[in-house]
């Protein structure tokens, strides 16, 4: 009995795969400013930076928009964020997007796919990292806003900072 219902649970897993890395290519706007800032971070301590091949995942213009729009300021309101992880409610996000919460959670699990690969001239990679983690939490105790948390890396976290003191 225990054998078929794990089987089935098993069975029934949707497994989720990054996206496909391709050769990141900066592009404007307050995004690719944190990212190579978080790029230039991780590779302050060689001289050769030219070295290291750089692949990203490809973004989704909405998640690109969302973060630059709505995000990037809300990291730096400490109603919103506390260590690295923001705090916030879809619908809170949705009024000031004019999406609607399915679409926002749709862009929300997206930028929890999103990956840097930095490797030497061999092959051999020497960063592979998440920029973010997202966790959808259902309702809130009020039982009508859907509240979620979107855990950053900490060193990109500490790259959007540094990008945002000139700016806020």
């Amino acid at each position: 009995m225990k054998y078929n219902f794990l089987h089935q649970l098993i069975e029934d897993i949707t497994i989720i795969e990054p996206r496909k890395l391709i050769p990141y290519k900066r592009e404007k706007g307050i995004f690719f400013d944190c990212l190579d800032k978080y790029i230039q971070n991780r590779l302050k301590d060689y001289d050769d930076k030219e070295k290291f091949q750089i692949y990203f995942s490809k973004m989704k213009v909405s998640e690109i928009r969302l973060f630059n729009e709505i995000l990037f300021k809300l990291i730096f309101n400490p109603r919103y964020v506390y260590q690295s992880t923001l705090h916030c409610t879809l619908e809170n996000i949705s009024k000031q997007t004019n999406m609607g919460i399915e679409e926002i959670e749709d862009i929300l699990s997206g930028l929890s796919l999103l990956q840097l690969e930095i490797s030497e001239p061999t092959g051999n990679v020497f960063i592979l990292s998440s920029l973010f983690n997202v966790s959808i939490q259902g309702k809130v105790l009020n039982g009508e806003e859907h509240n979620f948390k979107l855990n950053f890396n900490d060193e990109f976290l500490a790259a959007c900072k540094d990008v945002g003191k000139n700016t806020y």
